[in-house]
């Protein structure tokens, strides 16, 4: 029977300024869960699963929560709903442990640093195109949404259980640590002279850094580069995401990644 401490524990983490404060995050849904059990199955603290649930994905939730010892709480259908945070539930809620995905932090060729990015559909999104293109490890300034929030992780699609995010307080942060390496910090805006696609725009051991929706990226130091994607259209700027996949995958394409 799930106890009253865990579902006050639940209800906290789908609120982000409680969730900040906690060392746990919630995944819900059969694509995302299945990811954790695969990815990170250590770090599940316990499963909530009701009458949504397909059989065949419960009994492997019971085999593998038998070989990393967590527990299983089932719930009936209207008491999910109460828990869940989806419009259509598939019966299946895992409480994790937040850790880090490597022991060791792994080295980029370059540094992602999303600085206050406020979507949580464009934060799952760059994190799965980081995920894709084979990067560890994601910078994030205060003030970014919550890589960890149920939206986010959704968008993820898994992401988050292949990376680290390593949360600095500011862009001076990676400033200085690119100063002891002799690196640049690129800022990605849409009015910057050199194109993503320029050899004059350096990814390795530099950082690229991808801004806001609403105000782009912070305020700039003198030092800082600017880069850009060439759009020959009528259009301003792209999506966050958008934007971010492109010059990542440029990355890939040079065969940097």
């Amino acid at each position: 029977m799930l106890s009253v401490k865990k579902k006050k524990l639940i209800i906290k983490l789908s609120i982000r300024r409680r969730r900040k404060k906690l060392p746990f995050y919630l995944v819900e849904g059969v694509n995302c869960s299945a990811e954790a059990l695969k990815k990170l199955p250590q770090s599940i603290s316990f499963a909530v699963v009701s009458e949504f649930l397909t059989p065949s994905f419960f009994n492997k939730l019971q085999e593998i929560s038998k070989e990393y010892s967590f527990s299983i709480f089932t719930v009936n259908n209207k008491e999910f709903l109460e828990l869940s945070d989806t419009e259509n539930p598939q019966g299946i809620l895992l409480v994790m442990k937040k850790e880090n995905v490597f022991s060791t932090p792994s080295e980029d060729p370059f540094m992602l640093v999303l600085d206050k990015i406020a979507n949580p559909g464009n934060m799952g999104t760059i994190a799965r195109t980081a995920w894709a293109a084979g990067l560890h490890n994601i910078y994030i300034t205060k003030g970014t949404t919550d890589p960890y929030g149920s939206k986010a992780i959704r968008a993820g699609m898994g992401a988050q259980f292949n990376l680290n995010f390593i949360e600095v307080e500011n862009l001076d942060e990676i400033r200085n640590n690119l100063k002891k390496k002799g690196g640049d910090i690129w800022l990605a805006v849409p009015q910057a002279k050199v194109s993503c696609f320029d050899e004059n725009f350096c990814y390795k051991n530099n950082a690229l850094v991808i801004g806001n929706e609403a105000n782009g990226v912070t305020l700039s130091s003198k030092n800082d580069r600017f880069v850009t994607i060439p759009m020959p259209g009528q259009s301003e700027s792209l999506n966050a995401a958008q934007a971010a996949s492109i010059i990542i995958f440029e990355s890939v394409r040079r065969g940097i990644l």
